[in-house]
């Protein structure tokens, strides 16, 4: 018997999976570090696109070593637009979970090594049960 998908990593629907990518391997198109209100920034390939008669910026979000599925930004909620290189964009990727939305994160691929892993100076011993050094 297989487990529940967890609400933060829900089943991958069909054409929104993450796609797995490399510095060299970006897919053509126009990068931008995008900032949001409330202070969310967004690094990824974006396209303005319609849906449901309004205007919106597409954003493919670069985290680690995916592009995540397209997130929609309606054009109130920017507060800076900046155009990059593919290369500027792989350079200031989100590496860590922490520095995306908690929207954009739940789209991240359940992976163990995305999960968190105390620092050692802390005490804990990450091998087995859990128990301290």
């Amino acid at each position: 018997m297989t487990a529940a998908p967890t609400p933060a990593h829900p089943e991958p629907v069909e054409g929104l999976s993450p796609t797995a990518v490399s510095e060299e391997t970006l897919p053509p198109g126009l990068y931008a570090v995008v900032e949001q209100l409330g202070h969310a920034t967004l690094i990824g390939r974006v396209e303005q696109v319609e849906r449901f008669g309004v205007q919106f910026l597409q954003i493919e979000p670069l985290f680690k070593d995916w592009m995540l599925p397209p997130i929609l930004l309606g054009g109130a909620s920017l507060y800076r637009f900046t155009p990059c290189t593919p290369a500027t964009a792989w350079n200031m990727r989100a590496k860590y979970c922490h520095e995306l939305p908690p929207s954009v994160c739940a789209l991240v691929p359940q992976d163990p090594e995305l999960a968190f892993q105390p620092p050692a100076f802390l005490g804990f011993d990450s091998d087995d049960d859990g128990a301290t050094l």
